[in-house]
């Protein structure tokens, strides 16, 4: 989990001479992008776009007919480059796993806006729109998983479930539009380079394929809804709208009747949905911390169980709480100031379990020395990205799911002998 960062990147207004028929249209979808990212699909307009955008509303519908048409075209913007570009199907599977990472992140860095707007708002696409959306995401994680079985039969891979790696590879590589800066110190490449030696490389020094199951600390006790006071019932259907329509798009009207209560009772208890949006990343995070910190720092522990037992507990976590999590996930930009500084607090201890393993394990020599923060950010976007595709009750359990990340993570992918 995490609070979504300030991914918006500017747009620049028309100047000069006269823009041609495509120039605007990019400039149509650049100050959507930018409008939706600040405050959301629901709430803007299309007054709000063209007056961005410097022209009418009227100019406005002459390129597209629909907010909903926008925002498919915004997923345009970066899904119709080829995302496998270069690469030919006769590579060797390695150096094609190196040019996906680097083609991937290109791609998410050059479009960080656009992809953040889309992964936080494509639940507002119409069932069709969707559907499109789906099949061309399917086609390129098939395409994924080939390389992956592809490496396995040649014996240069870890044979690891190959959906599942594909699935936790592009998902990490895509979070990273919630943290990149393009005025940081590293490049969009040299981070791709980070991103393939640890996926790879792995960060531990000796390579033991058998992570031990490791008890991921007990869930806390849910309740049930007879013995929730009004108050709970009211976050409970708030979580469940929130992630279900978005912060935006839910009314109090949504929340009384999905909590079988009055607006004035949903009111009385919640005081404003900003305040409840707050509480439930506060109660959300606060949950995550306790299951976190029952399984850190055990003595006699070694460094890898330890990273075994954390990402296990946390996918515990996620399949018990999986809207909590897609509310946190999808909606923390719009906290206010105080209130995103509170939470950012809360996520930052969060993350600190996760550094604070991999740090260990450095100090005392079972891993590489590796970046912790970078290691940690791809931890956490292994993570936030299940969220995404995870199937509760499904054939895929989370300690199994757990197993393979933790593998991934220790071990990397790449079973030849280092040069």
């Amino acid at each position: 989990m995490h609070v979504a960062s300030r991914y918006v990147r500017g747009a620049t207004g028309l100047t000069g001479a006269r823009p041609t028929k495509g120039f605007r249209r990019s400039l149509i979808l650049r100050q959507a992008a930018v409008l939706f990212a600040r405050q959301g699909f629901p709430s803007t307009t299309m007054d709000e776009i063209a007056d961005a955008s410097h022209i009418t509303k009227r100019t406005l519908y002459r390129y597209v007919t629909s907010k909903d048409q926008l925002l498919f075209d915004i997923h345009d913007t970066f899904a119709s480059e080829s995302l496998v570009a270069g690469i030919s199907s006769d590579m060797d599977p390695v150096d094609a796993f190196i040019a996906l990472v680097r083609r991937h992140v290109e791609i998410v860095t050059e479009h960080q806006t656009e992809i953040g707007v889309f992964f936080e708002e494509r639940k507002h696409l119409s069932q069709e729109r969707q559907r499109l959306v789906e099949l061309r995401r399917d086609a390129y994680e098939r395409y994924a998983v080939a390389l992956i079985e592809q490496g396995a039969g040649r014996d240069v891979f870890l044979d690891l479930n190959p959906r599942l790696v594909a699935q936790l590879v592009l998902g990490a590589l895509t979070e990273m539009y919630h943290w990149y800066r393009p005025q940081g110190d590293s490049t969009p490449m040299e981070f791709a380079d980070r991103y393939i030696d640890l996926f790879l490389r792995g960060i531990a020094r000796e390579r033991r394929l058998d992570v031990p199951s490791l008890p991921a600390g007990p869930l806390p006790v849910r309740l049930d809804e007879a013995d929730m006071s009004p108050g709970e019932r009211v976050r409970r259907a708030a979580i469940q709208e929130f992630a279900r329509r978005g912060f935006h798009a839910t009314s109090m009207q949504d929340l009384a009747r999905a909590a079988g209560a009055t607006k004035s009772a949903v009111m009385y208890h919640t005081g404003s949905k900003q305040r409840l949006l707050e509480e439930i990343h506060r109660e959300t995070f606060s949950a995550a911390i306790a299951a976190l910190r029952s399984v850190s720092g055990c003595p006699g522990v070694s460094p890898s169980d330890e990273l075994f037992g954390l990402v296990a507990a946390h996918l515990r976590f996620t399949a018990d709480r999986l809207d909590g999590v897609a509310v946190v996930n999808q909606n923390m930009r719009y906290l206010d100031g105080p209130a995103y500084h509170r939470v950012d607090e809360l996520q930052s201890e969060w993350k600190s379990y996760f550094e604070a393993a991999i740090m260990r394990g450095i100090e005392v020599g079972s891993y590489r020395n590796v970046e912790p923060d970078f290691a940690t950010r791809t931890v956490v976007g292994m993570l936030n990205s299940v969220a995404l595709w995870y199937k509760p009750g499904g054939s895929l359990t989370p300690d199994d799911l757990a197993r393979v990340s933790t593998l991934l993570l220790l071990h990397g992918l790449d079973v030849r002998p280092e040069s």
